[in-house]
């Protein structure tokens, strides 16, 4: 049985990989059957469908990475703790989980809204009613749905422009310290948020 349960976590790793890489569309079962070192034969003995791996690798990838943010979510901090924390988880599992952040902006991408479903009913509905609570709770904004969708953009929209463009024009040595960055985003997000909250 662990033999066989390794085997599948060995899929799921290599998947992952390869997804992250190239998208859905570009890898193969036999490209993943390649990587893992097993036959193609064997890899749908584990998977029925090249869509079944993928969810299941994306269910795996994104449960191991949430899991900062679900033990804070449940945690009893203050809410002004609990919120600049809560920035702070978002800001490490972006820059710090390469193949969460990686598949999360493609899957972010990508018009599957078969795969969308079952990764909100499996994985993100949790996770996404417990942020939108907090955001109310933090706030009193009239729209904490919107709000925490606004957040995670511009979280994810800095993730992706600071590796796209820091590089590219020799900006190297003016990447902020990441404590001074995280305060940045933290003023800047609740400056946002308390601009349209909701009056007393």
């Amino acid at each position: 049985m662990k033999k066989k349960q390794d085997r599948r976590q060995k899929i799921l790793c290599c998947a992952a990989q390869l997804f992250a890489d190239k998208g859905y569309v570009e890898v193969s079962m036999r490209a993943i059957a390649t990587k893992v070192g097993v036959t193609v034969a064997d890899l749908y003995y584990y998977f029925p469908s090249k869509e079944k791996l993928i969810q299941d690798t994306l269910v795996s990838v994104f449960a191991e990475g949430l899991k900062p943010l679900m033990t804070l979510l449940e945690s009893d901090k203050p809410i002004e703790q609990k919120f600049s924390d809560y920035i702070d988880v978002l800001v490490n599992a972006l820059n710090t989980n390469d193949l969460f952040s990686r598949l999360f902006i493609r899957e972010s991408c990508d018009k599957n809204a078969v795969r969308k479903n079952a990764l909100m009913n499996k994985i993100f509905e949790g996770p996404y009613h417990k942020q939108v609570d907090l955001i109310q709770a933090f706030t009193q904004t009239a729209y904490p749905h919107l709000d925490m969708m606004l957040i995670t953009s511009l979280l994810v929209g800095y993730h992706i422009m600071s590796n796209a463009f820091v590089p590219t024009v020799g900006l190297e040595n003016l990447e902020p310290d990441p404590d001074k960055l995280l305060r940045s985003i933290t003023s800047f997000v609740v400056g946002g948020l308390k601009a349209h909250a909701l009056p007393d």
